[in-house]
């Protein structure tokens, strides 16, 4: 084990990586090649057969903390690597996951961010990904960001807990519906920069994972709306958006929204959120 620096980095950049050397040799050179030096680099390998544990040592020398041994996936591994960590912002860049040019993480720091979660566009093969500098409650209930290119306060995970490992794709969405609509941390999208090259054919990408994403999302919407608009419903604007939210359930048939309502349609929930509609306290 190797520390780039002896004082607190600013960044933790974390690789998990099961069977797939060849991604691993990529999503590596581009970390050790960047102009960029206030990082730590953690690489956690889940047991790997197929020769990333000797990739992994031979680079041994340039990586802060590795580790391959069984783990109980993905967001298991994600957060052995977090509670490694000690920069001030985490970055988790999985296996085939690349840093888009050798630049970026010093034109990404150029300047001193103070706020807890950073974010900036990304590519999915060659097309760039581009959000919003506003996370508005529609983006959040129905998309996330992309965890290859945000940036999370490592005090965020110490002080609000660790992804939900019970769930296989969306614990990333989960923690931050929970940090941003609940506990109102603060964010800040850097549209000068597109920081990641993700690789296709992720397991939140497959299509035979596509009941688990369904099941997953239904089950962290029940369990996260009802706070979220329970404790935001007296915040200026939050009502009007939420009514928004339930006119689109109604009138917008081919949309997202729309799907999530008519699965929850006999729920708690959907009836909370209705009440709201018709300005009626939960």
């Amino acid at each position: 084990m190797t520390k780039i620096k002896d004082d607190m980095p600013i960044l933790s950049i974390i690789t998990i990586n099961y069977n797939n050397k060849k991604g691993l040799e990529r999503t590596i050179a581009s970390v050790i090649d960047q102009t960029f030096a206030d990082y730590e680099f953690i690489v956690i390998d889940g047991g790997s057969t197929d020769g990333s544990a000797e990739e992994i040592k031979r680079n041994s020398s340039k990586l802060t903390y590795w580790i391959s041994e069984r783990d109980n996936g993905v967001y298991h591994a994600m957060n052995k690597g977090i509670k490694k960590a000690v920069g001030n912002y985490c970055l988790f860049l999985n296996s085939g996951d690349c840093l888009t040019d050798n630049n970026i993480l010093s034109n990404l720091f150029q300047e001193n961010h103070q706020e807890d979660i950073l974010y900036t566009d990304a590519y999915f093969g060659n097309s760039r990904y581009t959000y919003s500098s506003f996370l508005s409650l529609e983006f959040l209930l129905t998309k996330s960001l992309c965890h290859q290119s945000t940036l999370i306060k490592k005090q965020l995970f110490d002080k609000y807990g660790l992804y939900n490992e019970n769930h296989l794709i969306y614990s990333d969405w989960d923690f931050l519906l929970k940090v941003i609509l609940l506990e109102s941390c603060t964010y800040k999208y850097l549209d000068f920069v597109c920081l990641s090259k993700i690789e296709i054919g992720g397991i939140s990408q497959q299509r035979k994972n596509e009941e688990i994403r369904n099941i997953e999302r239904e089950n962290i919407l029940n369990e996260n709306i009802k706070k979220i608009v329970s404790s935001r419903i007296h915040e200026d604007g939050f009502l009007n958006e939420i009514s928004d939210l339930i006119i689109r359930y109604t009138e917008f048939k081919d949309s997202k929204l729309t799907k999530i309502a008519l699965k929850i349609e006999k729920t708690s929930l959907f009836f909370a959120l209705k009440r709201i509609y018709y300005h009626i306290k939960i």
